[in-house]
């Protein structure tokens, strides 16, 4: 079940949504015997990172149809129609290459069904019914992949879309606040479908470590606690609480599975890294590059302050406030196409505050 509250649904989606992530995750767990202990997992990994991206975008694509679905019976059609048109026109041409034939075509006759049945009002009859059927493809689609049976996979996975959840949160809410709600329904969405696959995998992480598995449970509830309604009311959680909870969780999944990346480094390491990507995003913006300095900057927040925010938030709340404040305009100012001075401002502060982040983390 998904642990989440005021959310206009019937058993029926409900029960249609815990199938699919079941689905999508029930190979993904597998018995003791079968489990790979955590230093085979370690050292032989079974599957190459780049397989990641598309079970990544068929889990965000579960997440989009599920907030439409949402949206679609509070009658809020346009909202509705803008998040199904998600799963067509930003997820689908990302697992275009990926995909059998017969599953893609499959999968995109059943989200332009799904589509025009729920684009305004209508027979709920038949607009569940859509919804059910795209459902069932995206499932069908998740499961054509390879590495499904492989615990450590989905838990890299989930990892990724819990990431992708405090990035669009970020961008959504200000100071308790919607700015752009859109994003907000994203991450909703996406938190959906992590709390309906976790039961899942939980098996798995109780295998290798029954306390973090309580940890992970125990986060992921007051996760959800910030996404009680696809249409919220304000004040709204704030970002920091959200970051902690995400982080919380990537962090003990890392640890469980053993996944390789920047939670495995010190904390010097860690602030010598976002020194680094910060000022390689101002580089890419001196030549041009913006795209590239974009992702670079959001990268430094992701791959590298994210896994601080956990301990400094026990030190210093406000300082990872204002952090992640500075990351967002160093975001929001490349995609303006701000002055060169104006993001090299920002990124010195930045960098004035990690080092502030090091002493207290010391």
């Amino acid at each position: 079940m998904i642990l989440m509250t005021k959310r206009p649904t019937t058993w029926t989606s409900l029960l249609l949504l815990a199938l699919l992530v079941l689905a999508l995750a029930g190979c993904a767990s597998s018995t003791p015997a079968d489990s790979p202990s955590p230093t085979t997992a370690a050292t032989e990994p079974k599957f190459d990172p780049e397989a990641l991206k598309p079970a990544v975008v068929l889990d965000e694509m579960a997440g989009h149809l599920y907030t439409s679905w949402q949206l679609w019976q509070v009658e809020n059609y346009p909202l509705a129609a803008m998040h199904a048109g998600h799963t067509l026109g930003e997820s689908l041409p990302q697992v275009e290459k990926t995909l059998p034939a017969a599953t893609l075509d499959a999968l995109k006759a059943a989200l332009t069904t799904y589509q025009t049945a729920t684009g305004l009002a209508g027979d709920q009859a038949v607009a569940q019914q859509a919804y059910d059927g795209a459902a069932v493809a995206i499932a069908a689609a998740r499961q054509s992949l390879p590495n499904v049976d492989d615990p450590r996979f989905q838990a890299a996975v989930m990892r990724e879309v819990l990431e992708t959840v405090e990035r669009e949160y970020a961008e959504g809410v200000d100071a308790g606040k919607i700015v752009n709600i859109a994003e907000y329904q994203d991450s909703f969405g996406f938190v959906a479908v992590i709390q309906a696959q976790y039961p899942a995998l939980s098996p798995a992480v109780q295998e290798r470590d029954a306390d973090g598995d309580v940890e992970i449970a125990g986060a992921l509830e007051k996760l959800g606690a910030a996404f009680s309604a696809v249409m919220p009311v304000e004040p709204l959680t704030p970002l920091a609480d959200v970051a902690e909870e995400t982080d919380e969780i990537r962090a003990e999944l890392a640890k469980i599975f053993e996944l390789t990346d920047a939670a495995a480094l010190s904390t010097q390491e860690i602030v010598a890294l976002v020194r680094e990507m910060t000022q390689h995003a101002v580089d890419e913006y001196a030549k041009g590059e913006i795209d590239e300095a974009y992702e670079v900057a959001a990268n430094a927040y992701l791959e590298g302050f994210e896994h601080l925010e956990g301990p400094l938030l026990t030190k210093d709340r406000e300082l990872v406030e204002t952090l992640e404040t500075q990351f967002k305009a160093l975001r929001d100012q490349i995609k303006a196409g701000a002055a060169l001075a104006d993001v090299q401002a920002v990124a010195a502060s930045i960098g004035e505050n990690m080092d502030r982040a090091e002493a207290l983390l010391k």
